[in-house]
């Protein structure tokens, strides 16, 4: 992720450095390239025979993880565990202020989602309402009820989400939960490197 935020570090994406079987972590910093890359570079994962000729291109590729969108985007980014990430950026970076600087992309990352969860919402409802006056005027009265029912879910997940923004702003719910999650993550991973360095082996 670029770091649009103004800080001395860069950060990777929380979301973008998911493999592909759904896992959380950060992104390793390996330049391999995944099997859809080699496919669009045309690069095969058998390579060459013996005798140098060029093997059928097979594409080594497993299907990306799911984009998830509104609310589910949101409870997907909740799900990460927040405090193994900061152990383990602990024992790369043990600086309070990458830390400090860490927690606010964090939670900047959360902003954005829940705030793509909104216009996700609203635009879904503007549809919503353009298709109930076509069926109105059709008089698909079943089609009408089941799109009234629709809009009415769509504006109670408006609220939901209006309510997690809000929260944000407050530094309450959801974005307290990653800074204490991320701090005591972190501590933890100074801790274990106190512990590695200087405390361990036993003195003789």
């Amino acid at each position: 992720m670029d770091n649009l935020f103004g800080n001395k570090y860069s950060f990777p994406s929380i979301i973008d450095s998911q493999d592909t079987n759904g896992n959380g972590g950060l992104n390793n910093g390996s330049n391999s390239k995944s099997g859809m890359e080699n496919f669009a570079t045309g690069t095969a994962a058998s390579g060459k025979s013996n005798d140098g000729a060029q093997l059928p291109m097979i594409a080594d590729f497993t299907p990306p993880r799911q984009k998830q969108y509104g609310l589910s985007a949101v409870e997907d980014f909740m799900s990460r565990d927040f405090e193994q990430i900061a152990f383990e950026d602990a024992l790369r970076i043990d600086e309070h202020g990458y830390r400090n600087d860490r927690i606010y992309a964090l939670i900047e990352e959360y902003k954005r989602l829940v705030s793509n969860a909104i216009a996700y919402y609203e635009d879904h409802l503007c549809e919503l309402k353009g298709e109930l006056v076509i069926r109105k005027n059709q008089g698909a009265i079943e089609l009408i009820d089941r799109l009234n029912s629709r809009i009415e879910l769509c504006n109670r997940r408006i609220m939901m989400a209006k309510q997690l923004s809000d929260n944000a702003e407050q530094k309450t719910g959801d974005v307290l939960l990653i800074e204490n999650k991320y701090r005591s993550g972190f501590s933890r991973g100074i801790a274990a490197l106190t512990e590695a360095n200087y405390l361990q082996p036993p003195l003789p």
